[in-house]
């Protein structure tokens, strides 16, 4: 049977049973035709063609803290991309944006030229890794995709058009049952973190690093997106990659997303303050590092080894910083980091595991002013989002993602998520009538992780 006449049933049975609810399932099904549609008139004729669903991701604590080894609250989306995917038989890549109709080729061998800015530049970067990663890796694919995330948002679009690539080529390529493959990626957290690898451009283990997609990232998106579970949140540490906890939420409550029409695109122009972040936790690293026999990779670990208290560590930053600005930009980003990893998200995961969440708002609150004060990533539309949340009833709210835009989560009761939406949605755009086209609000319970339709 083709793609394109699979039965409407057989998706929607197939999204339930992964954990999705009914009304996010029967939102997908026109996007899964599409997807079929295209791989089947615009691919390779040959075999099967495979379905996968790729969420999207809420950041609920743990603003920065992956790339410095640390820890955080996570849980997949609803939302996500629709993918089918078919083997070839030859080298060739056929990538297919259905949204827009817009089609990119490459080759396994040759890749694609680099294309930054431009969303083909996501799956060819996971394309060339694994192709050097894996010499044996050499069957192209057709690739089509489409999703109901809004791009741009700080909800892991990119992280998620980069895992959809991964398993759609791994799976064309039977990379699974390689030795080597099975070696180095033996776990969910594992294949998280070299994607994490792949995405950012680093080493990983005995691959060596390349140019990436451009930001200097981690690996907790590719984390939740992977390891995530309906209706639960998950505790995850980066130090030594691992899912810690799995808990799940109230079923009384409900997430609602904020999105500010204020673009967070990780190749686009807040790339450069992203990485910004990042490089101020790497320069206190190096400070911290010349105080060590045996350099730490991470934050974390360099914590750890000093076994220092905090004005200990303070102390260090300050009289090695070459300036007074810079020790006071680094013993904020420090500050932030241990506050968020070490405090906030124990508290918080207690808190879930009690099923008692009202510390969630305190604490929610204060992550989100350590990311406003300290990491000084927020703006006038995330604070407000943050704010307005708590006056118009919200158990919790704080910002999420990488900052300089995107998106702000609302912990709400479920039976008032509706009037919530309304409201917060009205109060939003009459503040930032600039940004109101673009805002999206939406509901969604925690959703499953990447799965791949049987």
């Amino acid at each position: 049977m083709k793609a394109v006449d699979l039965p409407t049933d057989y998706f929607l049975s197939q999204l339930v049973q992964a954990g999705l609810s009914l009304p996010a399932a029967e939102s997908k099904l026109g996007l899964y035709e599409s997807v079929a549609k295209s791989v089947e008139q615009r691919g390779h004729v040959g075999g099967p063609v495979e379905f996968w669903h790729v969420p999207g991701r809420i950041e609920v604590y743990g603003k920065h803290t992956d790339y410095c080894g640390g820890r955080s609250v996570l849980c997949a989306l609803e939302r996500g991309f629709c993918i089918a995917a078919r083997a070839r038989d030859d080298e060739l890549i056929r990538l297919i944006n259905v949204a827009d109709g817009s089609e990119v080729m490459g080759d396994v061998s040759r890749g694609a030229a680099q294309r930054m800015g431009h969303w083909s530049n996501y799956p060819m970067t996971v394309v060339r890794r694994l192709a050097r990663d894996f010499p044996n890796c050499r069957r192209g694919m057709d690739f089509a995709f489409c999703s109901d995330l809004p791009a741009a948002a700080g909800l892991s679009s990119s992280s998620a058009l980069v895992t959809g690539a991964f398993l759609a080529f791994v799976f064309a390529n039977e990379l699974e049952g390689q030795p080597e493959y099975q070696r180095m990626l033996h776990d969910q957290p594992s294949l998280a973190a070299y994607l994490g690898a792949i995405e950012s451009g680093r080493s990983f283990g005995n691959f060596g690093g390349d140019d990436g997609v451009g930001t200097a990232g981690g690996s907790q998106d590719h984390t939740a997106i992977l390891c995530s579970q309906a209706e639960c949140c998950i505790g995850a540490e980066f130090l030594t990659p691992a899912v810690t906890d799995t808990l799940p939420l109230n079923c009384d409550h409900r997430f609602v997303i904020g999105v500010s029409g204020l673009v967070a695109e990780k190749t686009g122009a807040a790339r450069h303050l992203y990485n910004q972040t990042a490089a101020r936790a790497r320069l206190a690293l190096d400070i911290l590092n010349r105080h060590l026999p045996v350099p730490a990779a991470t934050l974390e670990q360099a914590w750890k080894k000093l076994a220092c208290d905090t004005p200990q560590v303070f102390g260090i930053i300050e009289r090695e910083s070459p300036d007074a600005a810079t020790a006071q930009t680094l013993c904020e980003r420090v500050l932030q980091f241990h506050t968020e990893s070490h405090v906030i998200i124990p508290s918080a995961l207690r808190s879930l595991k009690s099923g008692q969440l009202e510390e969630w708002a305190s604490l929610a609150s204060q992550s989100h002013e350590l990311a406003d004060k300290l990491l000084h990533n927020q703006t006038s539309q995330t604070n407000f989002l943050a704010a307005d949340a708590l006056r118009l009833g919200a158990v919790a709210s704080s910002a999420f993602g990488a900052g300089f835009g995107g998106s702000v989560w609302a912990l709400v009761n479920a039976n008032a998520v509706p009037q919530f939406i309304a409201a917060w949605r009205k109060s939003y755009c009459a503040a930032f009538d600039e940004q109101a086209a673009r805002s999206v609000f939406f509901e969604s319970r925690p959703g499953p992780a990447a799965f791949r339709l049987a």
